[in-house]
C-alpha cells in the first residue's frame, strides 16, 4: 500500500502488528555529468517499492511512505543544483514523519537510505525515536553497506570504482530510469588517491571521518568507473539488493521487541555460574 494514495479508513485497517512501514529517503545532489540530481532518491524509492510489491500477505503488509527528497549534501554544494538539508533539519523531518506514522499505531519502521551524506543524521534520528519510543522498532539501512558482499561479487570496475555516479549508481539508474542516463557522457571518473587508505569506494565501509567537498577531488562530480554500467546489470544487482532487503524487513516484523533480536537470554550459561560462585 502506497500512503499517499490511500484513504484513511485504508490505513486504519491494517494489522498493526503485522505492518511494516518502508521509509525511502534519498538526497537531491549533482551526479557527475551523466546522472541526474535525482539519482539517490529515484533508487531508494525504486528499492521499496520492490520491497512493497514483493511479499503481500493477508495482514503481513508494507507501508510505503512518500520519498524524503532531500538529504545532507553540504560536500556537493560546489556543483549547481545541489540542495542540502541541515542535519538538524534531517533528524527533524525524518522523526516528525516516524512520530505521526507513530500517533496511528504504527510500531514497526524500516527507513531505506540513498545517500551516504545521511548517515550521521539516520544514527541521529534513530537513537532520538528509540528514547522517545522504546517500545518501537525503528531499524535504518543505506542499500550499498546490507550488499556489499553481493555487490563486491557483481562488480566489474577495479577498488574506487564504485563511489559516487558509478558503475553502481548508474546500472540502477539505467534500470529505474533510463531516460535520465546521459550515456553519451559516461567516461571513467575514478580518483587517484594518495594512498589505498584514502580510497573512497561505498562497499570498503568508512574507515575514518574527514570533512571534504567533493569537487576538490572531482572537477566533474563523478567519483567511479561507470564504463562498466548497463540497464541489464541494474536489473540484476537491483534484484540481488531487493532479496537481502526483503530478510530484513521480514526479520523486522517477526520481532515483537528488542530483546528478540538475541538468540538467547542475556545472561549466558557461563555467566550465571560465575555469579552463582
Amino acid at each position: 500500500m502506497e500512503l499517499s494514495t490511500s484513504k484513511w479508513r485504508d490505513i486504519a485497517a491494517l494489522n498493526r502488528d503485522l505492518t511494516v512501514c518502508v521509509i525511502p529517503v534519498g538526497a537531491l545532489e549533482q551526479h557527475g555529468p551523466h546522472l541526474p540530481l535525482s539519482v539517490d532518491a529515484t533508487i531508494a524509492e525504486g528499492l521499496a517499492r520492490r520491497i512493497a510489491q514483493a511479499r503481500p500477505e493477508g495482514d503481513r503488509q508494507v507501508l510505503l511512505t512518500p520519498t524524503i527528497w532531500a538529504g545532507t549534501s553540504p560536500q556537493h554544494m560546489s556543483f549547481p543544483g545541489t540542495i542540502s538539508l541541515s542535519d538538524r533539519t534531517f533528524v527533524d523531518l525524518l522523526v516528525d514523519t516516524l512520530d505521526s506514522l507513530h500517533v496511528h499505531g504504527f510500531r514497526k519502521f524500516f527507513v531505506l537510505n540513498g545517500h551516504g551524506g545521511n548517515s550521521p543524521g539516520l544514527n541521529l534520528a534513530v537513537r532520538e525515536l528509540h528514547r522517545r519510543h522504546p517500545a518501537a522498532m525503528v531499524m535504518a539501512v543505506s542499500y550499498w553497506e546490507v550488499s556489499a558482499p553481493l555487490i563486491n561479487r557483481w562488480r566489474k570496475s577495479q577498488v574506487g570504482g564504485i563511489g559516487h555516479a558509478c558503475e553502481l549508481e548508474t546500472s540502477l539508474m539505467m534500470h529505474f530510469d533510463p531516460d535520465n542516463v546521459a550515456v553519451e557522457l559516461i567516461d571513467d571518473e575514478r580518483v587517484e588517491w594518495r594512498s589505498d587508505r584514502f580510497v573512497v569506494d561505498l562497499t570498503m565501509g568508512r574507515r575514518f571521518t574527514v570533512g571534504y567537498d567533493v569537487g576538490s577531488w572531482s572537477s566533474s562530480g563523478a567519483m567511479g568507473d561507470p564504463r562498466h554500467a548497463s540497464a541489464e546489470r541494474g536489473a540484476e544487482i537491483a534484484e540481488l539488493i531487493v532479496g537481502d532487503l526483503l530478510d530484513l524487513v521480514d526479520d523486522l516484523r517477526q520481532l515483537d521487541s528488542h530483546a528478540d533480536l538475541r538468540a538467547t537470554s542475556p545472561l549466558r550459561e557461563t555467566d550465571e555460574r560465575h555469579y552463582a560462585d
